[in-house]
């Protein structure tokens, strides 16, 4: 009885492994993708989910920066990953952007988390400020975190610099960008 038990728990702790790993942001790594992921593999790798390959008409030309979405199967946009070259199946990934609270860093922090989370638990190396919104770079993530301007208190255009002091604690991240270069 103790040995089904104890074979019982390793199980459980082995499948709660693989799942965190499924959706574990780390520097240059979203999930099972990591910086050696090729397009070909993506199909196997959102085998459950719904992978959108880019479509063209004859009369667009392909751009330089192409992109994938991914969706579960309830609709939700899980992960938009952009490449180099969607024609080449040996192209890679330049980055991805989250937009699923699925996915998390070791601490925990995910396009669910706040500001003030993001800054206890990670060193803040820059701000740079677009038109509609606030990018917050982390190094040691090689990722971005993007900030809406409604959020930081800032008219929905507007290009006014904002510092870290500047966001409030509670300002959500619309989404996140892991860098693969």
């Amino acid at each position: 009885m103790k040995n089904s038990l104890l074979l019982l728990f390793i199980c459980i702790l082995f499948i709660q492994c693989q799942s965190d790993k499924k959706h574990l942001i780390q520097k240059s790594q979203v999930g099972l993708i990591t910086k050696d992921t090729k397009v070909s593999d993506l199909d196997q790798l959102f085998e459950t989910d719904s992978l959108v390959k880019p479509v063209y008409q004859v009369s667009q030309p392909k751009s330089a920066a192409e992109y994938y979405e991914v969706y579960a199967k309830n609709g939700d946009h899980l992960l938009t990953i952009n490449i180099e070259n969607s024609s080449d199946t040996s192209a890679i990934i330049q980055n991805v952007l989250i937009f699923s609270g699925d996915f998390h860093t070791k601490s925990k922090i995910s396009v669910l988390s706040l500001f003030k989370d993001l800054k206890e638990k990670y060193q803040i190396e820059k701000v740079e400020t677009a038109i509609t919104s606030a990018t917050v770079f982390v190094e040691e993530l090689n990722a971005t975190f993007n900030i809406g301007n409604k959020d930081l208190g800032l008219p929905e255009f507007s290009t006014d610099e904002v510092k870290v002091e500047q966001i409030p604690d509670n300002a959500p991240f619309r989404y996140i960008t892991v860098w693969f270069n």
